[in-house]
Protein backbone atom coordinates (compact mmCIF):
# COMPACT_ATOMS: atom_id res chain seq x y z
CA UNK A 1 0.00 0.00 0.00
CA UNK A 2 1.04 3.56 -1.01
CA UNK A 3 1.43 6.97 1.57
CA UNK A 4 -1.17 7.79 -1.07
CA UNK A 5 -3.48 5.25 0.03
CA UNK A 6 -3.22 5.86 4.00
CA UNK A 7 -5.97 7.19 5.51
CA UNK A 8 -5.71 10.56 6.90
CA UNK A 9 -7.39 11.41 9.91
CA UNK A 10 -8.88 15.24 9.88
CA UNK A 11 -10.82 17.69 11.45
CA UNK A 12 -14.17 16.59 9.72
CA UNK A 13 -13.71 12.95 10.84
CA UNK A 14 -14.02 14.61 14.77
CA UNK A 15 -17.70 16.20 14.14
CA UNK A 16 -20.81 15.77 16.43
CA UNK A 17 -22.11 12.98 14.29
CA UNK A 18 -19.24 10.70 15.82
CA UNK A 19 -18.72 12.93 19.76
CA UNK A 20 -20.57 10.29 22.13
CA UNK A 21 -20.79 10.56 25.93
CA UNK A 22 -20.24 6.94 27.83
CA UNK A 23 -20.37 6.23 31.53
CA UNK A 24 -18.14 3.55 32.28
CA UNK A 25 -19.78 0.55 34.62
CA UNK A 26 -19.92 1.42 38.49
CA UNK A 27 -17.37 -1.87 39.24
CA UNK A 28 -13.72 -0.93 37.59
CA UNK A 29 -12.46 -3.19 34.56
CA UNK A 30 -15.88 -4.70 34.20
CA UNK A 31 -17.01 -5.02 30.35
CA UNK A 32 -19.45 -2.57 29.23
CA UNK A 33 -21.73 -2.65 25.60
CA UNK A 34 -22.01 0.97 24.10
CA UNK A 35 -24.50 1.55 21.35
CA UNK A 36 -23.38 3.93 18.68
CA UNK A 37 -25.70 3.45 15.94
CA UNK A 38 -23.20 4.82 13.46
CA UNK A 39 -23.40 1.98 10.90
CA UNK A 40 -19.66 1.16 10.50
CA UNK A 41 -17.31 -0.16 12.57
CA UNK A 42 -15.39 2.16 14.34
CA UNK A 43 -11.55 1.39 14.01
CA UNK A 44 -10.87 3.20 17.27
CA UNK A 45 -11.28 6.54 19.55
CA UNK A 46 -10.53 9.40 21.20
CA UNK A 47 -11.46 10.57 24.75
CA UNK A 48 -11.73 14.19 24.21
CA UNK A 49 -13.06 14.93 28.19
CA UNK A 50 -13.80 13.21 31.35
CA UNK A 51 -15.42 13.66 34.69
CA UNK A 52 -12.90 12.03 37.17
CA UNK A 53 -10.22 9.47 37.03
CA UNK A 54 -9.61 6.57 35.08
CA UNK A 55 -9.02 5.60 31.59
CA UNK A 56 -11.10 3.84 28.83
CA UNK A 57 -9.99 0.99 26.46
CA UNK A 58 -11.10 -1.63 24.61
CA UNK A 59 -11.90 -4.58 25.91
CA UNK A 60 -11.09 -6.97 23.49
CA UNK A 61 -14.09 -7.80 22.08
CA UNK A 62 -15.04 -7.31 18.66
CA UNK A 63 -16.47 -4.64 17.93
CA UNK A 64 -19.83 -4.43 15.20
CA UNK A 65 -21.42 -1.80 13.01
CA UNK A 66 -23.62 -0.96 15.90
CA UNK A 67 -21.85 -1.88 19.50
CA UNK A 68 -18.53 -1.39 21.02
CA UNK A 69 -16.92 -3.01 24.06
CA UNK A 70 -15.18 -1.31 26.36
CA UNK A 71 -13.64 -1.01 30.08
CA UNK A 72 -12.20 1.60 32.28
CA UNK A 73 -10.41 1.62 35.70
CA UNK A 74 -12.05 4.39 36.86
CA UNK A 75 -15.61 3.39 38.24
CA UNK A 76 -18.47 5.43 36.93
CA UNK A 77 -16.57 8.00 34.87
CA UNK A 78 -18.05 9.86 32.11
CA UNK A 79 -16.08 10.36 29.30
CA UNK A 80 -16.62 12.60 25.84
CA UNK A 81 -15.09 10.30 22.79
CA UNK A 82 -14.79 10.63 19.55
CA UNK A 83 -15.28 7.18 17.17
CA UNK A 84 -12.75 7.51 14.37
Amino acid sequence: MSNDATLKLGFLDLRVPSQFTITSDPTPGTEFTFTHNLGRTPSGFMVASQNGPGTLYDSGTSWTDNEIFLKSDGPSVTFVVYFI
